[in-house]
């Protein structure tokens, strides 16, 4: 449990941290993706696009540190999420040719954030297994108990 509470936390904070650092240092934020001279549209959408599709993800991964319903699902949210962005990241230096600093530093972090979301995600659905195959005495009831035999 004390491994998917810090899944959870790393993986939220440091979803919401960029949501955050997207919505109130936007133009800082782009210029290191080299991404300039936005108008003031743009600037609104990417605010929204960046920095409110990770806040939310990013706050109900740190919500789920006090509710251990949502442990899991948020783990799941996770481990996709830090999937898919290196994924397409990946793609978009296959099809661009832009593997420079910026993108392999972001892929030095989303990657093992990836691995160790998967890896808490995974050991918390086989500890939710294990306890819902224990008899009320906590002792675990194999396939063949549980036919009488």
């Amino acid at each position: 449990m004390r491994l998917a509470k810090f899944a959870a936390a790393w993986c939220g904070g440091l979803i919401a941290f960029f949501g955050v650092l997207y919505v109130v240092a936007t133009e800082h934020m782009l210029a290191l993706a080299e991404l300039t001279s936005l108008s003031p549209t743009g600037l609104t959408d990417v605010r929204v696009m960046y920095g409110a599709l990770q806040l939310a993800p990013g706050l109900f991964c740190l919500a789920s540190l006090k509710r251990d319903a949502w442990l899991e699902p948020a783990l799941g949210l996770a481990t996709i999420t830090f999937a898919f962005v290196p994924a397409v990241r990946i793609l978009g230096i296959a099809l661009d040719g832009t593997a420079n600093v910026y993108h392999l530093s972001a892929l030095c972090i989303e990657l093992p954030t990836c691995a160790l979301a998967a890896f808490a995600w995974r050991g918390i659905r086989l500890a939710g297994r294990s306890r819902s195959n224990a008899d009320p005495g906590g002792r675990s009831i194999s396939a063949g108990s549980r036919s009488g035999s």
